[in-house]
């Protein structure tokens, strides 16, 4: 299972649709209690995170205290800071478009 941590509903229903044809279980929370809660009842077998959340680097560091649970972030290519600062986190980063090229072994992964 997997939570995913986006807002945006266009990427959201990418990813929803391609996880629905794959068989793969999604959670969507965007907050630190309810990605809590998820790590609490589910077997998580990683987290994807729009990173252009609001407090999205504070909700990976919240998840890094209580899990090693394997977390996937994607943003623009633009955003060189925001990509620095989340790889020294630990999370593997995307740019948006080969996030969604490469969405199927995400999921799958």
């Amino acid at each position: 299972m997997i939570i995913l941590a986006v807002r945006d509903l266009f990427m959201k229903i990418k990813i929803i649709d391609m996880a629905k044809s794959l068989e793969t279980e999604l959670l969507s929370r965007t907050n630190i209690d309810g990605v809590k809660e998820a790590l609490e009842k589910h077997n998580i077998s990683q987290i994807i995170v729009d990173l252009n959340l609001d407090k999205a680097l504070d909700l990976v560091r919240e998840i890094k205290k209580i899990s090693s649970v394997k977390i996937v972030g994607f943003c623009g290519h633009t955003e060189i800071a925001l990509i620095k600062e989340s790889k020294s986190l630990g999370v593997e980063v995307y740019i948006r478009s080969i996030f969604f090229e490469k969405l199927n072994e995400i999921l799958v992964g």
